[in-house]
């Protein structure tokens, strides 16, 4: 007859969660780390879909503010095209990313000006594009605008698309003429890997992109 201690399923049970454990950080510091991310993760957290959760209604009219009477939403502007971010110049003035076509919007009083303020190539395919922006004023010095978005490999807009890979992902700071509404003076600072770090493998999101500026420091995640 076959007989198991409890002494016996206790080392089952601790070889099991090592080869887990040993497997995982493989995922996690080999080229297949994004796997571990997409797949493994999303895994684990099936069970959390399954717990009931507030799905808001479709609507033609836009979002619906629910509980509470003090806020209330306004179309600003319109004709954007895959907008990710944006960063105010001042109360009524937007400068707003287009993911897909590389450039900086400029919005004053709600009315988008006749031209980008910048327009630079970038590979578009999923997470990859213009994605992040951040602006640092001063009093005497240029206003500094910093923007993050994934280079293009061939200098066209979304040629990543037909198999050619972006050069980086990078942060540039670039100076705002006022006068002819133009980003002047591009400065490289940070020239980051684009994802995958394996060009074999057809992943191609998850490239961060938030900018944010401090005292002295830059923050990008």
């Amino acid at each position: 007859m076959l007989s198991i201690s409890l002494m016996d399923i206790s080392k089952l049970s601790f070889i099991g969660s090592l080869v887990v454990i040993i497997f995982l950080s493989f995922l996690l510091l080999s080229e297949y780390y994004h796997y571990y991310y997409h797949y493994v993760t999303s895994f684990i957290a099936i069970p959390a879909f399954a717990i009931p959760h507030t799905i808001a209604p479709p609507t033609q009219t836009g979002p619906t503010i629910l509980n509470d009477t003090h806020l209330k939403i306004e179309t600003i502007s319109e004709g954007l095209d895959s907008p990710t971010s944006m960063a105010f110049m001042g109360q009524d003035d937007i400068l707003v990313l287009e993911k897909d076509k590389g450039t900086v919007q400029r919005i004053i009083d709600g009315k988008m000006i006749p031209e980008p303020l910048l327009k630079v190539p970038v590979a578009t395919k999923v997470d990859r594009g213009m994605l992040g922006i951040a602006i640092a004023k001063h009093e005497d010095e240029p206003t500094y605008v910093f923007l993050y978005y994934t280079q293009s490999g061939g200098g066209k807009n979304g040629d990543d698309r037909a198999g050619i890979q972006p050069l980086r992902n990078r942060v540039y700071r670039y100076e705002l003429d006022n006068d002819h509404d133009k980003l002047i003076n591009p400065k490289l600072l940070v020239s980051l890997p684009t994802i995958p770090r394996n060009q074999s493998s057809p992943e191609t999101n998850d490239n961060g992109g938030t900018v944010r500026i401090g005292p002295d420091i830059m923050y990008i995640l």
